[in-house]
């Protein structure tokens, strides 16, 4: 069994907080846990766009589950109730090389929601690629070295996300 928490946060924007909630619970192996989010919000709100009351409130959920013993991020969700093309924005990216033990990683940032951000470092493979960055919290994505490629030498390239004029060049 794990101890999780389960946040889900509803942008407008792509960065301005209109609702959020979580709840923490034990979850036990091969378990399912289903909660309505007016549970973790505490009122009513047209979370998915259904009811259509007035103009939309919000164009993009952020669900995440963490745990609580060492609060890594065990899953993450995107939910864009008008469509992603309405969810679209100039998302500033910051990225920093990083190395370790196990060899080097970028961590991400990013002030507002950025739409499949891309990896693109020369001679490196990204652990993950074209995923989805929520606002205020850092990603760290691990780089693998590509054969022949010199896994010593400090890696450099471009990270962008789609719908942003920014490209970020980044060196290790």
């Amino acid at each position: 069994a794990l101890d999780v928490e389960l946040e889900v946060v509803c942008l407008r924007g792509g960065k301005q907080q209109v609702v959020s909630g979580s709840r923490a619970f034990k979850l036990a192996a091969r378990d399912t846990e289903r909660l309505a989010c007016t549970a973790l919000f505490g009122a009513f709100f047209d979370t998915t766009y259904a009811f259509r009351f007035g103009p939309p409130a919000h164009d993009a959920s952020v669900a995440r589950m963490r745990s609580l013993a060492d609060g890594a991020i065990l899953a993450e969700s995107f939910h864009f109730p008008c469509g992603r093309g309405k969810a679209l924005h100039d998302a500033g990216i910051e990225a920093s090389f990083g190395r370790d033990n196990d060899g080097w990683f970028v961590d991400l940032r990013t002030d507002r929601l950025a739409q499949s951000v891309h990896i693109d470092v020369e001679g490196y493979r990204a652990d993950d690629d074209w995923f989805h960055l929520a606002p205020g919290a850092t990603r760290r994505v691990k780089l693998h070295a590509l054969s022949g490629a010199e896994g010593d030498i400090p890696p450099a390239g471009e990270i962008r996300s789609l719908g942003s004029s920014h490209r970020v060049a980044i060196e290790g």
